[in-house]
């Protein structure tokens, strides 16, 4: 039929029909090529979408990190040496609101009863201050289970929660409908509540989780760099006054101008200054007689001479 067509045709006088099956398997051939060549392309495009993707992914990942790194270095450079433990919680708060104008940041603090407090909040204008709330977290355990093994509670919808059902009526009326709370704890236990919280219904981000979670961990390291310095601190005044104790002791125990009444009178009085006590006392047990051989009192109530029945003395119990 072909044969024929290309025969009897205009188009016979220029086309040799011995030559179609040589011209169908170059077209065929061509074709094929091309169906190759485009699903190449095709995978390609498809790779390279794929690439773009991932590479805007990645830009935004790192941009957030950035923007992340950038506020805890804020944070970190805005402590002063000696700023103590509150400074530091409300400057933290401070920074991220800045970061997180439309959220409402607050630390709590949770007692050995259950009972948690919001210590420090700060939160826009016309929004009701999360600062001196009061929740009972033991009649919604769950809750207080999370935090106090240091897990995150994350709420995206207060009305909806199931840990919350006790309490939600309560932190809805301070305008919280979303929550996002990290703990904060050391080897003594819950040291505090770092919060996001959100007057709407929130799918908190990924962003912001890890956010308020890295700030956390660098707060309760400040925390406990604090509280080392303050212990350290109080360690060298001991110290100090150990030393200042020790030596006055041994001034006195080689005084050639003092008696031995004198040497006790003085060291008497040493120890009612250091121990905070009034009356300081040596005296001796003879026949069943308690007698005052040396006093250190405010007033004459004792004096050196005074005997008493030793029965009448908290030293007969001794």
């Amino acid at each position: 039929m072909l044969q024929s067509f290309f025969t009897t045709s205009a188009l016979g006088e220029y086309f040799d029909s011995r030559l179609l099956p040589t011209w169908l398997l170059a077209t065929t051939t061509i074709i094929i090529i091309f169906l190759f060549f485009s699903r190449k392309l095709l995978s390609a495009k498809q790779e390279l979408d794929k690439e773009i993707v991932g590479r805007k992914q990645a830009e935004e990942v790192l941009l957030l990190s950035q923007k992340r790194l950038k506020l805890l270095n804020t944070i970190l450079t805005g402590v002063p040496l000696g700023m103590s433990i509150e400074q530091i919680i409300k400057n933290t708060i401070k920074e991220l609101y800045r970061h997180f104008p439309d959220l409402k940041v607050g630390f709590s603090n949770i007692d050995n009863n259950g009972i948690l407090t919001v210590l420090h909040s700060i939160e826009t204008a016309g929004n009701l201050s999360l600062e001196g709330y009061v929740a009972d977290l033991t009649i919604a355990p769950d809750y207080f289970f999370t935090l106090a093994n240091g897990q995150k509670f994350i709420v995206e919808n207060v009305a909806k929660n199931q840990c919350l059902v006790s309490l939600a009526s309560d932190i809805i009326k301070i305008g919280n409908q979303a929550i996002l709370e990290i703990p904060l704890r050391d080897s003594s236990g819950l040291v505090g509540v770092l919060g996001f919280y959100d007057s709407q219904p929130r799918n908190w981000s990924e962003y912001e989780i890890n956010t308020i979670t890295e700030v956390a961990n660098y707060l309760i390291v400040a925390i406990r760099d604090i509280q080392s310095q303050q212990e350290n601190k109080q360690i060298q005044v001991e110290l100090r006054e150990s030393e200042a104790f020790l030596r006055t002791l041994y001034q006195v125990a080689v005084a050639r101008n003092f008696d031995f009444e004198q040497r006790i009178q003085y060291l008497l009085a040493m120890g009612c200054q250091t121990f905070g006590v009034e009356f300081g006392i040596l005296a001796r047990v003879k026949d069943n007689r308690y007698h005052v051989t040396v006093v250190q009192a405010p007033d004459n109530s004792f004096y050196a001479g005074y005997s008493v029945e030793l029965e009448q003395t908290l030293s007969c119990e001794v």
